[in-house]
């Protein structure tokens, strides 16, 4: 039987535990705040139209559910009436980091004192080594999920945009870190008998610092389902191209790029560009391009996909990730999408069909590919359609099957 751990239960960890459901392999699922279809009834079915609950609700018994929730419901109170010090990064109280490692202490602690041990826990990056200590000292094999590139991969990326765009610097994630963090994560990858790699970009990122292969398993993202996917229209030469970006407007996301090929060409009059996301805490960087966008904050799904339908074309000229979930939501919206060697797409996107995938870091790239593409804007129709098709092909079903025969492989 299995261990599962996750703070909050995104897409990924509801196919493994769909899929684990199916083959009665789930012992606990362990997360902050978790609530079980089984546990509702009529007097509290109202608690599903509650937006920031029915994200914590899950097809598995409640039985299976094991709820640390003190911490992330704090963090939620203190994002809406505004205390930042409770959810600084990594000291806060509530921060996220905090999150991450008192639910792995909270496992760690009822692992130890488990009369009957899993034959496997399942742990992320960030909230896995308190458990995988425990576990390695009672014999139980451990499972690491990495759904973004290695950490030394990251530091890279880092220093890249500290000597080339000092400007941006200040807009990028993961420059907090500290040492005990990033301890912990090399501790973590060292612990774990497996790794799994969501991108063939996390795969080459841990062999390229040395990771042996054979630990790494790549296993394939599925694509969301949506009700609809943009319709077929013809092209109107005179009206500009619809950009969208989608995601944390930082430059690790490589919106420096971005901004910086909007503001030196004049064929970017071409465009509008319309970013959904939130803001930097450090906006001064952005103040010279703030007249390239329009922005809207974080909205819910159906608002997402409902934007992906009216727009040509999502742009993601991402510096680091592990696969951008945000590209298969687009390409099953019916969008074709422009992104880079580092989103996690190479498997996905093909190239001039679906969409286009350039060098990271390159500004000349990205405007290249932007310029090419106002001059054969009446394929980006025809492109949507084919990206579309092509998203319907990665299923989560399948991926909850795949990580289901790994962690099967690894209890023979």
């Amino acid at each position: 039987m299995i261990w599962l751990t996750h703070p909050f239960g995104n897409a990924n960890v509801r196919a493994v535990l769909e899929a684990l459901k199916e083959k009665k392999s789930l012992d606990f699922f362990w997360t902050t705040i978790g609530l079980s279809t089984t546990g509702f009834t009529a007097s509290n079915g109202l608690l599903r139209e509650i937006k920031s609950l029915k994200r914590r609700v899950f097809s598995i018994e409640k039985s299976q559910i094991r709820s640390h929730p003190y911490r992330e419901m704090v963090r939620h109170v203190s994002q809406k009436i505004g205390i930042p010090s409770l959810i600084e990064h990594e000291v806060g109280w509530a921060s996220v980091d905090q999150v991450w490692r008192s639910l792995d202490r909270f496992v760690a602690k009822n692992l130890n004192k488990s009369k009957v041990s899993p034959s496997l826990v399942y742990h992320y990056e960030d909230g896995a080594c308190e458990t995988f200590r425990v576990a390695k000292s009672k014999g139980i094999r451990c499972l690491y999920d990495l759904p973004i590139g290695y950490w030394k991969k990251a530091e890279q990326v880092i220093e890249h945009e500290r000597v080339s765009n000092p400007e941006f610097i200040g807009m990028m994630d993961g420059v907090r870190d500290s040492l005990e963090k990033k301890e912990r994560k090399e501790e973590e990858i060292s612990l774990a008998d497996r790794i799994i790699a969501c991108s063939p970009f996390v795969r080459e990122s841990l062999v390229e610092w040395g990771i042996p292969a054979a630990k790494i398993f790549q296993v394939q993202f599925g694509s969301p389902t949506t009700s609809e996917s943009k319709r077929p229209q013809s092209v109107d030469l005179k009206r500009k191209i619809r950009l969208l970006f989608v995601g944390r407007i930082d430059q690790r996301k490589g919106i420096g790029y971005l901004w910086r090929a909007l503001k030196n060409n004049d064929w970017a009059k071409s465009y509008s560009l319309h970013m959904i996301g939130v803001l930097p805490q450090n906006q001064e960087p952005m103040r010279p391009y703030r007249d390239l966008f329009t922005h809207q904050g974080s909205c819910s799904k159906e608002e997402i996909f409902k934007q992906m339908r009216e727009a040509d074309l999502l742009v993601l000229p991402t510096l680091f990730e592990g696969q951008a979930l945000v590209i298969l939501e687009a390409m099953a919206s019916g969008i074709p999408v422009l992104t880079t060697t580092a989103s996690g797409a190479s498997e996905v996107i093909r190239e001039g069909i679906d969409g286009w995938i350039i060098p990271s870091h390159s500004e000349e790239a990205l405007a290249e590919k932007l310029e090419m593409i106002i001059s054969h804007r009446e394929q980006l129709s025809e492109m949507g359609i084919s990206a579309a098709h092509r998203a319907q092909s990665f299923r989560w079903k399948d991926y909850g099957k795949e990580i289901v025969a790994i962690c099967n492989g690894m209890n023979q």
